[in-house]
């Protein structure tokens, strides 16, 4: 006999808790068993069911009541609409180009990197260096020198310390120039390393190694190091074309601690980390080379621009540095963070800032960022390039790197800006203003190649 009692089965749905009933057999009826197990797993069809469109509508309810109150602040309607915008344009980036995609999305997932610590720089030619060790909160060496002037030829000897400047070089003769007169006077030696290959393995005139016996750079021979390293070619690489372009990157960059050890660096001496379009000033390299009491990696902050000193960006470069040698310790020269402080306006970094443009093409397609280009047809067509250097617009279409959307939205369509002071410039552009016009006000215009680019052995 099959008796109907009144569930114990807890039910959301306020109709089937009414009527759910277990099926107790007194007889041990297996038909009406099965007939009792059958009704008991409807009731829990319906009743699982139910809880999903509770689920469900209370979820919409809850977002329905989410967006009226967020379109009532201004705030939050700008923040959806940029989420979203930012959304629909991620995805059809993601679509067309994945380069472009990872800038997008960069507010998502990256963020600024630690905080430096700034360390404010004085300078004033007419103040003695020790009293200018004072002001950053450091002491002067002893022996250093108590004066430099814009007249001296050679830094006052100390007797202990040197400073070697060591740099990857390419094709940047220009920069390369300026940079050897501006630091001249308070750099013992000079390590230039150069190869006939780019980062990406294509054949490149040695440029320093056919102009070095020149009147423009013989005066400096008695300086400066050189050296030439051969890079790995694609043919000979197993790995991808952006694996190869960084591991002979890298392969320069590790020849610079032979040469040091090889010239008799000593514990004590400063190296200068940073390309050769990085130019620490004359002011700054003085003033470490008299202070201490900094740390042993005191990074740069380089004042930045673009194709020439005509056009400045809104942040500094900050990878340059300058490093107290200590054989003691695991160091290697690299272009990387190394320590948390950093000395604010050292310098001046001028990227892309050749006068031929040849050379524009050669950087795009041969350093390690290669696959900035994108669209090499347009991207690398000589009156594209021309048009983006006198109009101050990036030359590989790139979003712009920053960690928030509304940064994003700010610097999407501005062009870089024109510098509006040209105080505290390398003294030597300043001094030859008509040969380096091109790095100038008015002289965006560059010639197309180099008479002298197809040379290619020493």
């Amino acid at each position: 006999m099959v008796n109907f009692q009144p569930s114990t089965r807890k039910s959301t749905h306020p109709t089937l808790y009414h009527i759910a009933y277990h099926i107790n057999d007194d007889d041990d009826d297996s038909a009406s068993n099965h007939n009792g197990s059958l009704l008991l797993s409807a009731v829990d069809f319906f009743t699982n069911r139910q809880k999903w469109f509770i689920m469900k509508y209370s979820l919409q309810y809850q977002l329905r009541h989410y967006a009226r109150r967020c379109l009532k602040k201004i705030r939050c309607r700008r923040t959806t609409i940029a989420v979203s915008a930012g959304f629909i344009l991620g995805l059809f980036l993601l679509i067309h180009n994945w380069r472009d995609f990872g800038y997008v999305t960069r507010p998502i997932w990256d963020k600024r990197s630690k905080p430096w610590t700034s360390v404010k720089h004085f300078y004033d030619p007419r103040i003695h260096l020790p009293e200018l060790c004072l002001l950053h909160g450091w002491s002067a060496r002893p022996n250093a020198a108590t004066y430099l002037d814009s007249t001296q030829t050679n830094a006052e000897p100390d007797g202990q310390l040197k400073v070697w400047d060591a740099t990857l070089f390419s094709s940047e003769l220009d920069l390369l120039e300026i940079r050897l007169r501006e630091l001249w006077d308070v750099v013992d030696h000079f390590i230039i390393i150069e190869a006939n290959l780019t980062f990406t393995g294509r054949a490149k005139p040695l440029h320093f190694c056919h102009h070095r016996v020149t009147e423009r750079f013989h005066w400096a021979h008695t300086k400066i190091i050189y050296k030439q390293v051969a890079l790995t070619t694609p043919e000979a690489s197993t790995v991808s074309p952006a694996d190869l372009a960084w591991q002979n990157e890298g392969k320069m960059r590790s020849q610079i601690n032979t040469i040091l050890r090889v010239n008799g660096i000593r514990n004590g001496d400063l190296i200068i980390q940073s390309d050769v379009d990085e130019i620490p000033s004359r002011a700054t390299i003085a003033l470490l080379r008299t202070c201490q009491g900094y740390p042993d990696t005191l990074h740069l902050s380089l004042r930045s621009f673009i194709y020439s000193f005509a056009f400045s960006l809104p942040h500094p470069t900050v990878a340059a540095s300058v490093k107290t040698y200590n054989a003691s310790d695991s160091w290697y020269y690299s272009h990387q963070r190394h320590s948390d402080t950093i000395l604010e306006d050292a310098g001046w970094h001028c990227s892309f800032c050749f006068r031929y443009l040849s050379d524009f093409r050669a950087k795009m397609t041969g350093f390690s960022h290669f696959d900035r280009v994108t669209s090499p047809e347009e991207q690398l067509r000589d009156a594209e390039i021309q048009r983006k250097i006198c109009e101050g617009d990036d030359i590989f279409d790139m979003f712009p790197e920053v960690y928030t959307f509304r940064e994003m939205v700010a610097e999407f369509w501005r062009a870089y800006p024109e510098t509006k002071s040209f105080v505290n410039m390398p003294t030597w552009l300043m001094q030859n203003a008509n040969r380096f016009r091109f790095l100038l006000p008015g002289g965006c215009v560059r010639e197309m190649e180099d008479p002298k680019g197809g040379l290619k052995f020493c």
